[in-house]
């Protein structure tokens, strides 16, 4: 992950938090602490923005719905949902 913006901060961190550090920094192979953070780090960004992103495809799906597909949509989910109660129920 070496690129031209590399820059050195510095922060301080609870004992507990640098035991999960290192446990990802051994469990993924990692030689270094700064490594881990580097993966952490990456990994909630692709998560936290993947999440958004389909957030805002989701909403503009749902707004490009005509009122007849609004409609089969809810009848959809009605059914789902009577056909897990009737499921959970015979459990």
């Amino acid at each position: 992950m070496e690129n031209a913006l590399n820059a050195e901060i510095t922060i301080r961190l609870e004992g507990d938090v640098l035991t999960a550090i290192d446990a990802v920094a051994k469990s993924s192979g990692l030689s270094s602490r700064r490594a881990a953070i580097e993966k952490i780090l990456l990994r909630w960004y692709e998560v936290a923005w993947r999440r958004k992103e389909l957030d805002r495809e989701t909403e503009a799906d749902y707004k490009s719905l005509t009122p007849e597909e609004i409609a089969e949509d809810r009848a959809w989910v009605r059914f789902a949902s009577e056909q897990a109660m009737q499921r959970w129920d015979d459990e």
